[in-house]
């Protein structure tokens, strides 16, 4: 399968209505323009001897290690009651199992059927989206909404893994098939 080439290579996509394709030369033009002027903006300050200091913002940070895991993993937080989402593993091997975290509770998302689990995203309805591996190793993507599993499976996909959820309850993720690059899905 051939990659897709941008629209930043001359010729390579269909114009639009109205739209006129840009001369190569053109575009040279520009980025060395761009390059100069940063260069000079640069010299400038290095001759001035005066540098504008790196405008910076302070976070905190909280550790969430999983009691007893080996690694723990967050990927995902709700702005309503900051419920965290994420999978833990208990030692060496390769199997994730899917938790949530808030304040200070841990609590294990058993997906049915599932010998491996991870959850992705949660909204702030706390419906949460991960994936979730079968005893016949085969990846199935599903859908916790307070405690009522859908699976998600795309339809002719080996792997479906869901990534993120928003507050309208739309889906987005991968699906993988052998002959094929990941895909998208929404």
């Amino acid at each position: 399968m051939q990659w897709p080439r941008h629209g930043w290579i001359s010729g390579s996509r269909k114009l639009h209505k109205g739209e006129k394709e840009m001369n190569p030369r053109a575009e040279i033009t520009i980025a060395q323009t761009l390059l100069v002027l940063c260069l000079c903006g640069l010299a400038a300050q290095a001759q001035s001897g005066t540098r504008s200091p790196a405008k910076t913002k302070n976070y905190r940070f909280d550790t969430v290690d999983y009691p007893g895991a080996s690694s723990s993993y967050l990927s995902d937080i709700n702005q309503r009651d900051k419920t965290a989402v994420g999978y833990f593993f208990a030692g060496p091997g390769p199997s994730p199992t899917a938790f949530t975290f808030k304040g200070t509770t841990y609590k294990v998302i058993q997906v049915p059927g599932a010998t491996a689990s991870a959850l992705l995203g949660i909204n702030s309805s706390d419906q949460m989206v991960g994936y979730y591996v079968d005893s016949g190793d085969l990846i199935h993507g599903f859908l916790d909404n307070g405690g009522k599993f859908t699976v998600l499976d795309y339809p002719g996909a080996e792997a479906t893994e869901p990534f993120g959820i928003n507050g309208s309850g739309a889906i987005v993720g991968s699906w993988y098939a052998e002959s094929e690059p990941p895909q998208g899905f929404l």
